[in-house]
């Protein structure tokens, strides 16, 4: 007979948005993330976290229904720096958060008027 190591599954690694990066989009970002590294036959979900907080204290996303390694999200502020990071869950429980990594989105766009003096 065959033991199986039942833990809670390993921490994920992010893929994208890179950390540190900028001028991301406010709408129809996608976040990808490598599946956990041990135990991935046990995978059940993934938590994914969006917070203008490192600390995620306040969250804009968090979406504990996941079952692939991929979420789009909408609604962004303009110039606003974000932190992500995700973590597995299987049957024994959740897994360690990943790394975080943070982004920041695109400027506003200003639109100019122009008078013509006459």
């Amino acid at each position: 007979m065959e033991l199986q190591d039942f833990g809670n599954p390993y921490a994920s690694n992010l893929i994208e948005p890179l950390n540190t990066s900028v001028n991301q989009p406010l709408n129809g970002l996608t976040f990808k993330w490598t599946k956990a590294q041990e135990r991935i036959e046990t995978i059940q979900k993934y938590q994914f976290q969006v917070s203008t907080d490192s600390l995620f204290g306040t969250l804009f996303v968090n979406d504990t229904t996941l079952i692939d390694t991929s979420r789009i999200v909408n609604g962004l502020g303009y110039l606003t720096k974000y932190f992500w990071r995700v973590r597995a869950q299987n049957q024994t429980g959740w897994g360690d958060w990943s790394e975080t990594w943070k982004f920041t989105t695109i400027i506003e766009k200003h639109q100019f008027l122009f008078w013509r003096h006459r």
